[in-house]
C-alpha cells in the first residue's frame, strides 16, 4: 500500500533533515563531547539506538535559545537577590 500525498499538502509539509552528532558540533563550532553534555542535559534528540542520535536544528537552536534566557533570568534573579 502506497500513500499519494496531494501536491497542494505535499508543499505544505516542511520536513527538516535530521543532522548526525558529528554535523551538529561541525554547525556550533563545538567538540561532540560538548554537544553529548548538551543531550545529557536535556537538548532534544532522537535516538535510533544506544549510540546513534539525530538531531532537528530548529529545535537545538530553540533549546539553546531557552536555555540561555533561563540563564539570564537566573542571573538578574541573583544579582537582585545581592
Amino acid at each position: 500500500m502506497s500513500i499519494v500525498l496531494d501536491m497542494k499538502i505535499k508543499s505544505h509539509i516542511d520536513i527538516e533533515p535530521e543532522i548526525t552528532t558529528a554535523e551538529l558540533a561541525r554547525h556550533f563550532s563545538m567538540s561532540v563531547a560538548t554537544i553529548n553534555g548538551w543531550r545529557n542535559d536535556g537538548m532534544p534528540a532522537v535516538r535510533y539506538n544506544t549510540r546513534v542520535f539525530r538531531y532537528r536544528l530548529s529545535e537545538v537552536k530553540r533549546w539553546l535559545e531557552d536555555r540561555e534566557r533561563k540563564r539570564l533570568v537566573q542571573k538578574a534573579a541573583g544579582s537582585v537577590a545581592k
